[in-house]
């Protein structure tokens, strides 16, 4: 019980850090720490203690986003369901190129997470196409 209640409490402080540096004009994070906490917990957990980590983890999130945030309930939802899923694909990804073997993190391991990390935090999506691309792509440049 003791692990839930440090796991509750260490990913609210993480999601609190996250909102600090979240873009206020469109609610977007670039950083979300909470969430390779949550894929952290995952690889190093049992497979039968995942569902009780990825309730906790949306419970938590859904909390931050809907009664300090203030954000309206089905966004939250939306918003806290998507970090499960990630965060179960991400744990599933690294467990499978391990072959399911849990290890300690080695530099190779560290360099993976961050790289994957980076790529997908900075995946241009179409809201972000830089403006010269975007002039370019709609022929005006």
């Amino acid at each position: 019980m003791i692990r839930y209640a440090v796991f509750a409490a260490a990913f609210f402080a993480l999601a609190t850090v996250r909102d600090a540096v979240t873009l206020k004009d469109n609610m977007s994070a670039v950083f979300w720490p909470e969430t390779g906490l949550l894929v952290a917990v995952l690889v190093l957990s049992k497979r039968k203690d995942w569902f009780s980590f990825l309730s906790l983890g949306f419970l938590v999130f859904l909390a931050n986003s809907t009664v300090l945030k203030q954000r309206p309930v089905p966004l939250s939802v939306i918003f806290a369901a998507s970090l499960c899923f990630v965060s179960t694909l991400g744990a599933s990804a690294y467990l499978f190129l391990v072959d399911g073997k849990k290890k300690s993190f080695g530099i190779r391991d560290l360099a993976w997470f961050t790289l994957f990390g980076v790529v997908t935090t900075f995946w241009p999506r179409e809201d972000q196409t830089p403006s010269l691309l975007r002039e370019t792509q709609h022929g005006h440049g």
